[in-house]
């Protein structure tokens, strides 16, 4: 049997190794995932049409395989960080929140597009600010990724008060995720999702994929009375 200070040792060992892979993730990486974009777009601009059709389509199908690559290293720092931070809650309006989620959501997925209705009125809850945008960012950009070449995916958020506390619906009118849904919507390969769903659960909450309903999605996101 362990003892408790072998736990201990073994505990302060996994938290060095935690934070030295999100430093490499968090940083590191990224840093020379936006480099190798960079010097991409500078072989094209330098070489401008001496780049016959196929070199230029390899140079940016090289850029944005090192910007998914980039987006894949920030979502597993992010898993990183979430274990090992608490952020205090505060006051959080959640139109506002979700404004801010959709337009992030267009900036990081350009292919893609979400239009978010604020129109619903919706409360003011505690949350912790930054893990909060970061959860709604990630039920964005699930519908951003799914959105039709030309035709952005309406987003719409309503909230109502719940037996286990706020329940705030997220729809969107993409097409319907591809199976298996939802048995597998927070699996680890989805790490948006399962990050989201990490964040959500650790304030006591809960966060549930519906079945898609031919051409939607809808997530629920059930937050405790009283923040976390």
């Amino acid at each position: 049997m362990q003892s408790p200070g072998d736990a201990a040792r073994a505990l302060t060992l996994a938290e060095r190794l935690l934070g030295c892979y999100q430093h490499a993730l968090g940083h590191d990486l990224p840093n020379q995932l936006v480099a190798i974009q960079g010097l991409a777009r500078l072989v094209q601009q330098e070489a401008g049409e001496r780049l016959g059709p196929d070199t230029a389509a390899l140079l940016d199908r090289l850029a944005d395989q090192a910007r998914r690559a980039h987006a894949l290293a920030a979502a597993l720092a992010d898993v990183g960080r979430a274990c090992r931070m608490a952020e205090p809650p505060a006051p959080v309006a959640l139109s506002e929140l979700c404004r801010e989620a959709a337009a992030e959501a267009n900036w990081l997925c350009p292919g893609g597009g979400v239009r978010y209705d604020g129109t619903q009125p919706l409360p003011t809850l505690r949350l912790p600010p930054a893990a909060a945008r970061r959860v709604f960012v990630e039920l964005c950009l699930h519908a951003a990724r799914r959105a039709p070449e030309g035709r952005p995916v309406h987003v719409e958020v309503r909230a109502e008060a719940g037996a286990g506390g706020t329940v705030v619906r997220v729809r969107d009118d993409g097409p319907a995720p591809p199976p298996p849904w939802p048995e597998q919507a927070f699996e680890p390969p989805s790490l948006g999702l399962f990050l989201a769903r990490q964040l959500v659960e650790g304030w006591g909450g809960s966060l549930r994929a519906e079945a898609a309903n031919g051409a939607d999605c809808t997530f629920l996101v059930t937050l405790p009375d009283g923040g976390p």
